[in-house]
């Protein structure tokens, strides 16, 4: 069903006063909601304990808070913590900074994860609450005494290690850093991560991922590969080859073994339903229009999928003409556990497909509310059972997984934003327009959902999170 901004289904308004909803849970007694994390625990006895159980996942639509860059910095990319507690973004002007500090852990918790960038086997912490009506700026000490994390050009792109204690930034010249977060503490520089060796700078790095276990670093670049790179020796270990332009994204995904054998694969029937081994696999897409996946111990490529974008109905699978055109650019690729084996593909275009990794097309994701708006950014919700697309129309569209249909169009989601005509003078016309989404962030245990933008038609870098 299809809802606007202003309506809430929800029985309970995180916003309304103490005495509202003090006299709203008197009049629920035999209820208490967790306001944060959707929970309903059904407690008859009036007392703590009682059984519990999870509440539909909320969709979010309204706006709650808004991180405001300085003046003409905008926010290039963005990451939640593992945990929840903090919101990491890297600027234009090459500065990181952290909002809300992350989940302080003993020693005994880190198992013994030292400089030199090795992770511990740690499990990944529990979901905790947090109020971002009330984001800040950390309190980490080495951001109040404004020793922050940074890189001499645009940070494109981050990424937090799975225990939570490293992240990974990189830049428009290629270099690749690896810091302690909770010290902003340099581990790693790796110089001219991607590009020849000869030049200046490097090509600028677009993505990154740590490998399960936070030894390695997954990057793509502007140079048209993936490369794998050791933490303790910060060389590159693989490379991975066959883009014929800049990589987008880059993943660590677990595939069962058919799909590293071709014959194989085609005299399975139903592959993904099979109980079988699996392999580490790199995923890519690229500006190329094709998602590749590649062995992760070997680097050998396995298979190339394409995406179509022309020549599908909204209805279903049906060729309209001959030719089917592929796309210029595939931006996102979001790797599912349910339905399992799947992943949902976004290109640059009105339509986005849910995938095998055989390539086959199981789900069509299409507004039909306007025709045209090409998806810009994608995001999938902790339980993969709503999809966010931010459109560049300045909206997000957010679709049932399973179905295909859309649940809520998101107005807003992106800010307005003047643009001037040639000359830049006061007798020139200007427009106004909803700036182009560049990144879209979902947390990994709350219902929220942020969206950024680094269109420069605007006065500044803004971050919006929705609830």
């Amino acid at each position: 069903m299809l809802h606007d901004d202003g309506e809430d289904d929800e029985a309970l308004d995180p916003e309304e006063d103490g005495a509202k909803r003090s006299k709203r849970r008197k009049k629920h007694a035999d209820m208490r909601f967790d306001l944060l994390l959707g929970n309903v625990v059904v407690d008859k006895k009036k007392s703590r304990r009682g059984s519990s159980e999870t509440a539909a996942e909320r969709i979010p639509g309204k706006a709650c808070q808004t991180i405001k860059l300085g003046k003409k910095t905008f926010v290039e990319s963005a990451c939640f913590h593992p945990d929840g507690m903090g919101l990491v973004t890297g600027s234009s002007d090459g500065f990181i900074e952290v909002w809300g500090e992350p989940k302080k852990r003993n020693k005994s918790s880190e198992g013994g994860n030292d400089d030199d960038g090795q992770s511990p086997s740690s499990a990944p912490p529990k979901p905790h609450e947090v109020n971002f009506e009330k984001l800040r700026t950390s309190d980490l000490p080495y951001q109040k005494n404004d020793e922050l994390m940074s890189h001499d050009a645009a940070v494109l792109a981050l990424a937090v290690s799975r225990d939570g204690t490293m992240l990974a930034s990189a830049c428009a010249h290629g270099t690749i850093s690896v810091w302690r977060l909770e010290t902003g503490r340099l581990l790693r520089r790796i110089e001219r991560a991607h590009g020849g060796s000869s030049a200046k700078d490097g090509a600028a790095v677009t993505c990154l991922e740590f490998s399960p276990d936070s030894s390695r670093v997954l990057s793509g670049g502007h140079d048209a590969t993936v490369r794998e790179h050791g933490l303790l020796s910060s060389r590159m270990m693989k490379q991975f080859v066959g883009h014929a332009s800049y990589v987008n994204c880059a993943s660590y995904v677990a595939l069962p073994d058919f799909l590293s054998n071709d014959d194989e694969a085609d005299a399975v029937d139903d592959p993904l339903s099979k109980d079988r081994a699996r392999f580490l696999a790199v995923v890519s897409a690229s500006a190329d229009g094709t998602v590749r996946i590649y062995h992760g111990r070997t680097a050998e490529a396995i298979r190339s999928i394409n995406p179509p974008v022309a020549g599908l109905s909204s209805a279903g699978l049906v060729r309209e003409s001959n030719s089917v055109v592929r796309s210029t650019s595939v931006h996102t690729v979001l790797h599912l556990h349910a339905p399992p084996q799947t992943m949902v593909v976004v290109p640059r275009a009105s339509r986005a497909f849910l995938m095998s990794y055989t390539g086959s097309i199981l789900r069509v994701y299409a507004r039909d509310d306007v025709q045209g708006a090409n998806y810009l950014a994608g995001g999938v919700s902790r339980s993969n059972r709503y999809l966010f697309l931010a459109c560049d129309d300045g909206k997000c569209a957010v679709f049932d997984v399973m179905s295909g249909s859309v649940e809520r169009i998101v107005n807003s989601f992106g800010k307005e934003c003047t643009t001037s005509a040639a000359g830049g003078g006061e007798s020139d016309s200007a427009t106004t327009r909803r700036a182009e989404i560049s990144g879209v962030v979902v947390h990994p245990h709350c219902g929220y959902l942020g969206g950024y933008s680094n269109d420069r038609g605007q006065k500044r870098g803004v971050l919006t999170l929705f609830k």
